[in-house]
C-alpha cells in the first residue's frame, strides 16, 4: 500500500513538475524572467528591441527600470492611455511611463519617485476614474517577488500551454526567436514574439497596424465597460483624492519640475455616454474641480475634432490623436514649446502616416 501510494506521488509531481517545467521553460526562453533593469537597459543599447511580455507584465516596475536606463528630460506618465506619446514628437530627450499609475495611489508613487529626481517636464496623463473612489491603498496582484526586486506572475507555470493549444503561442516561432538563443532578434517576450506588439525603446506602445475604427465599432466598446469595474456610477466627488494628487503636483512645481496634467480625450461614443448617463455625476465635478487646480480638461474630443477613426478604442487615442493633444497643449502651456518638436508634430500629421 505504502509503495503504491509513493509511485502515485511520485508520477502525480512528474507530471505537474514537467507541465510546470513546459510552461516556464517558454516563459523563460522568450527572456520574460530577465530582471526589467536587464531589458530596459537592453533597449537603449539596441533601441530596435521591442519588449512585449505576456504573463510577467509588470508594467509598472519596468517604466520606473526604464526611467533608470534612459537618460531624458521629459517624462510622460499615466495609464495605458498615455502610450502613444513617442520620441519622435519632443526635441528633448523623453520616455515614455505609461502604465506606471493605474490609480491616485500610484499617481502618487510616482511623485514621489521624482520628488528624488532632478527637475524634468512631466506630463500626466489622468484617468477620470481614478476619482470615483475615496483614496485607499491599491492592493497587489497575484505576484511573488525575487530578491532583486522583480516582480513575476505566477500565471507562467501553467497558462502558457493554454495559448499554445489555441494557437497563440508557437513553439517553434519562440525557438526561433528567443533571446536566450539569438542575442540580437529584437524580441523580447511572448507577446512581442507571437503577436509583434510591445513597449519600444523610449517606452512608447507598438502594436500591429490596426483597421480604422467606426462610431458602431466604439458604441459597442462603450457598452462592454458601462457600469462595470472602474467604471461603476457614482456622483460623489472625491475631494481627498484630488487633495492628494494636486498636493503633490505642486510639491514637485516648487522642486523645479514642470508639471503639466491633462485629462487626454476619450472617444465621441464615450462622451455621448458620459453626458447622458446620469450614473455618472462625478465625472463632470472631477473636472471642474482639477481644472480649478491648473489641470487641462481634453476629454472630449470634439475640442481638438477627434473623430472614431482617431482612436483604438473608447478610451486610448491614436498617435495621431495624442500628437494633436501636443499641438493644443503646445497652445496652452508654452513651456511645452522647449521640449516638443511642433514640426516633426504638424509633419506626421500632414503625412497621414499612423504612427512616425
Amino acid at each position: 500500500m505504502t509503495r503504491r501510494f509513493f509511485i502515485t506521488f511520485a508520477l502525480v509531481v512528474l507530471v505537474y513538475g514537467g507541465f510546470a517545467a513546459f510552461n516556464f521553460s517558454l516563459v523563460h526562453l522568450a527572456g520574460e524572467t530577465r530582471p526589467y533593469a536587464d531589458i530596459a537597459r537592453a533597449q537603449q543599447e539596441h533601441p530596435d528591441i521591442l519588449y512585449g511580455p505576456l504573463f510577467n507584465n509588470g508594467h509598472a516596475a519596468y517604466k520606473y527600470a526604464l526611467m533608470e536606463a534612459r537618460p531624458h528630460e521629459v517624462v510622460v506618465a499615466g495609464s495605458s492611455r498615455a502610450l502613444q506619446f513617442r520620441q519622435a514628437f519632443f526635441a528633448a530627450p523623453m520616455v515614455n511611463c505609461g502604465r506606471i499609475m493605474s490609480s491616485v495611489r500610484t499617481a502618487l508613487n510616482f511623485f514621489e519617485y521624482m520628488e528624488k529626481q532632478p527637475p524634468k517636464t512631466i506630463l500626466v496623463t489622468v484617468d477620470f476614474w481614478w476619482f470615483r473612489e475615496p483614496l485607499n491603498e491599491v492592493t497587489g496582484e497575484h505576484v511573488f517577488t525575487l530578491p532583486d526586486g522583480t516582480e513575476r506572475s505566477l500565471d507562467m507555470f501553467y497558462m502558457p500551454a493554454w495559448y499554445v493549444t489555441r494557437g497563440k503561442i508557437g513553439v517553434a516561432g519562440v525557438l526561433d526567436n528567443a533571446p536566450l538563443f539569438h542575442a540580437r532578434s529584437g524580441l523580447i517576450g511572448l507577446r512581442a514574439i507571437s503577436q509583434g506588439e510591445g513597449f519600444e525603446a523610449d517606452g512608447a506602445h507598438h502594436g500591429p497596424r490596426g483597421t480604422q475604427r467606426t462610431h458602431e465599432d466604439m458604441v459597442a466598446n462603450v457598452k462592454t465597460r458601462i457600469g462595470k469595474t472602474e467604471f461603476r456610477y457614482s456622483d460623489r466627488l472625491q475631494t481627498g483624492a484630488l487633495d492628494a494628487f494636486f498636493g503633490k503636483v505642486a510639491e514637485l512645481e516648487r522642486l523645479g519640475h514642470t508639471v503639466v496634467v491633462v485629462f487626454p480625450p476619450i472617444s465621441p461614443a464615450f462622451e455621448d455616454e458620459l453626458a447622458t448617463n446620469k450614473g455618472y455625476g462625478y465625472v463632470a465635478k472631477t473636472l471642474e474641480d482639477a481644472v480649478r487646480r491648473g489641470a487641462v480638461d481634453m476629454q472630449d474630443p470634439a475640442r481638438l475634432g477627434l473623430a472614431p477613426a482617431e482612436f483604438l478604442d473608447s478610451l486610448h487615442p491614436t498617435t495621431r490623436g495624442d500628437a494633436r493633444l501636443l499641438l493644443e497643449l503646445a497652445r496652452l502651456h508654452p513651456e511645452l514649446r522647449r521640449v516638443l518638436d511642433l514640426g516633426a508634430v504638424e509633419r506626421f500629421l500632414a503625412s497621414g502616416r499612423e504612427r512616425p
